[in-house]
Formats: C-alpha cells, structure tokens, sequence
C-alpha cells in the first residue's frame, strides 16, 4: 500500500483547515531551501550564512517523516504524521545464503505520544506499539514516491519514564541494507555534528551574544519537508532536573512557526551546549501552546519583544551539558 499516497490526501485536508495556516507564509519549503539558501535577516555575513545553510542541508538529508496507524482516526487515512531525526549509524554484518552482507542500524529520536495513549493526562507507550504498522520516510517529497526510502522500524530503544516530569523522548531503529545510502548519511551526520560544534563555539563570541535562533525541520502534516526559522526565549527555558554530573533536563521554548507532524523534529538553538553524543537526548519538538496561553508564558520572559509572538512552541525534555 502506499502510505505516501495517504498522507497526500490528509495532508491537503489539514493544511486547507489548519488553525494557524496564517503561520503557513512563515514556513520554508524544502525546495525553496535548496534553491535560494539564504539566511541574510538572521546572519549578515555570507560566509557565516554558508554554515547555515550547509547545517540545514545536513539536518535536513537526516530528518524523516513518521508514520503510525491509529484505528480510531477517520477516512482520509488511517495514519498519523509525525517527524524524526536520524543521530545515531552503526554498521554491522550478517550472512544470507553464504555471503556476507553489509547493513546498517539506523537510531532516530523523536517523541513517544506517536506510540502512546493518553492514560490520567499521561503518554503511556502502547505495549503493542508495533501492530501501529510504524514507518520511517527518508527523503519523502508528495508525488514523488520513487525518490523516497521507506524503513519498517524494529526496535523502540528507551522511552522516557520519569513520571514526575512531563518528558516526551524516545529512541527508535530501522534496518538498512542500501550501501550507499548508508555512506551518504554517515557523511551527512559528521557533517552535522561538527557543524553543530563550530556554531556552539561562535555563539560564544561577543558579536553573536544577542542572536536568539532556532531552526525546525520536519514535516508539517505529513507534507513536504519544511524549514522553521524563528527566535527562541532563554528566560523562558524550563531546568527540571540534573541527572548526571555536568547533564541536566531541560526544556525549551520558541516562535518558530510548527504544525501537527512536526512533532519529533529536530531543533536546533544557536549557543545550546552539545552532549559528547552529538544530538543524543537532543530535544526534538513536541507541540505548540494554544494561543490564548501566550500571553500568560510570555509574563516570565524578562527580556521581552516588542509584541508577543503569533504562537509559542517547546521542545521534548532533553539533555545538555552544563556550562
């Protein structure tokens, strides 16, 4: 069946109906990205906008497009979208037939609700999470199903279980036999994490104190791959807990313009502390507040905007180093 074909139809459906399609002009789409690549409002030297642009195609070749079954959703289709991030490429060796044959593990992070229910105001992870027929969609573009790499995911590595903070992580992986495939992204995330690095250590110079950016990439109604731009918040950042020496859990919160299936995105904030394990308890999107709430989240922010922002979203708890 062609799953990609589904989400097509849904996707028309919610992006026509959707509560903050005002919000829909601010986003980027893939292909736009690729061919204009300019980041000139937020970084004015071209060099530097270079870096930019290079770690969004890199975050963008490793994003994917998730999607689970759920029986209780109505025609046009019965799967859900959300978005994952490929962190983690660890290669291995089998024999089939008497030859050796190379594949590779593929670790996504993404957020755990896509598997769950909600039990007393709680995600709880469906024990049977595999009969959701979930699926991992490299590269996915509507209408243009023989560009994309479609993974069956086999393993739901760690969900978050700490019940006394409302956390939303976990860890899945897929199989990978295409060679090729493979050494392109082991490229892409090198590629990723050193830029990751570079960029933490500019943020740490006088002239980029001030600059407050956060980078989405996902798929927005299980739509085309698309890129959000926008400013995030420090004084609003939410520290829940240390949970290891020099690591602790947090949460943060931010204007960059999100939409049902970009849960699990990866978000990328300019002068956040990097774990050694490179995106690793990163902090995948989780959804956005309503916006009767923003004024009220906006009263904690002590460095406020000129207005308040059209709508307010935060990450999944994640880890990061303290510094």
């Amino acid at each position: 069946m062609d799953h990609g074909h589904e989400i097509d139809e849904r996707n028309k459906n919610n992006e026509n109906n959707c509560p903050k399609a005002f919000l829909h002009r601010k986003r980027i789409t893939w292909t736009e990205f690729k061919s204009k690549k300019n980041l000139k409002q937020y970084i004015k030297n071209k060099d530097e906008q270079n870096l930019f642009d290079r770690l969004i195609k890199a975050m963008g070749n490793l994003t994917g497009l998730l999607t689970v079954k759920k029986n209780n959703i109505s025609a046009p289709t019965d799967r859900i979208p959300g978005t994952c991030f490929l962190q983690g490429i660890r290669r291995r060796k089998t024999t089939e037939k008497g030859l050796k044959v190379q594949y590779a593990i593929f670790t996504f992070t993404t957020v755990y609700h896509l598997f769950a229910e909600n039990v007393n105001d709680r995600y709880v992870v469906n024990k049977n999470w595999k009969t959701l027929d979930p699926k991992v969609v490299l590269f996915y573009t509507p209408n243009k199903s023989k560009d994309s790499r479609q993974m069956k995911i086999t393993e739901m590595l760690e969900a978050d279980k700490d019940y006394y903070v409302k956390n939303d992580w976990c860890a899945i992986t897929c199989e990978c036999y295409d060679v090729k495939l493979i050494a392109d992204l082991e490229n892409d995330l090198a590629e990723y994490q050193s830029l990751q690095q570079n960029l933490y250590l500019m943020s740490k110079e006088p002239a980029y104190q001030d600059i407050k950016l956060v980078i989405i990439v996902g798929h927005p109604h299980g739509g085309e791959k698309q890129v959000s731009i926008g400013r995030h918040f420090p004084d609003l950042k939410e520290t829940l807990k240390d949970v290891r020496s020099g690591q602790r859990w947090c949460r943060y919160y931010y204007d960059a313009p999100t939409c049902p299936g970009n849960s699990g995105s990866p978000v990328f904030i300019f002068g956040q502390p990097v774990t050694g394990f490179g995106y690793w308890f990163g902090h995948p999107h989780n959804h956005a507040k309503e916006a009767s709430s923003i004024k009220k989240i906006m009263e904690k922010c002590k460095t406020k905007p000129k207005k308040d922002p059209e709508c307010i979203g935060m990450t999944s708890i994640g880890v990061e180093m303290i510094v």
